[in-house]
């Protein structure tokens, strides 16, 4: 997830991202009665130019994105709830995944390499995993077509992994000490644009 809520999420490069947080409270932040995000005319909404507009073209008032529009700077309700912070703390391992076009991703590789530096236990920095490939944040889960294509790029049949399965090998080995050989492998696995091959790397 994103270490920083402000800097990679709500905004990009200082500017708003009505998008993310838009999708996301109409999706999640909302009653189990309200229209979901499918539904809505996105290239409408991206021309509107304020929030009572947005609002009168979905039906419904959006609280918690007026929050977010209203806190415009790196202020006390960001730091709350950023990620970051929590790295020195962490005592446990962790399987960070994502895809090369998932934007959220930078802060896989953010948690990855801080929790390995800066973790409360020795087992926390030593297991650290990082597990990415071909994907976006929708079609990460994803299996067929769907999940080895981005866009008009097809990255082959090996692109099509059970990223679930792969997963749950991680949290077998870590909640039931079941170790069908994950224990042994780099804690770095990756998939290479291009080439179109999975690597094992040490880092």
């Amino acid at each position: 997830m994103c270490n920083s809520f402000f800097n990679n999420w709500s905004r990009y490069d200082g500017c708003f991202a009505l998008e993310n947080p838009l999708w996301w409270v109409m999706a999640h932040g909302t009653g189990r009665t309200s229209p979901p995000s499918r539904h809505v005319d996105w290239d409408r909404l991206r021309q509107m130019n304020s929030l009572d507009e947005v609002e009168a073209a979905i039906g419904f008032r959006l609280p918690i994105l007026r929050d977010i529009v209203e806190h415009d700077t790196e202020d006390a309700y960001w730091r709350e709830i950023d990620q970051w912070p929590m790295h020195p703390r962490i005592r446990v391992p962790g399987l960070h995944s994502g895809g090369w076009f998932d934007h959220v991703t930078m802060g896989q590789f953010n948690a990855y390499r801080r929790i390995r530096d800066m973790g409360a236990t020795e087992e926390a920095r030593t297991g650290q995993r990082l597990f990415v490939g071909p994907w976006g944040h929708v079609s990460f889960q994803l299996r067929g077509e769907r999940h080895r294509q981005y866009g008009t790029w097809d990255f082959g049949e090996q692109a099509d992994v059970p990223t679930v399965e792969h997963q749950l090998r991680f949290l077998d080995l870590h909640m039931k000490d079941i170790d069908d050989g994950i224990g042994g492998e780099p804690p770095v696995y990756l998939f290479l644009m291009g080439d179109d091959r999975w690597l094992h790397l040490a880092d």
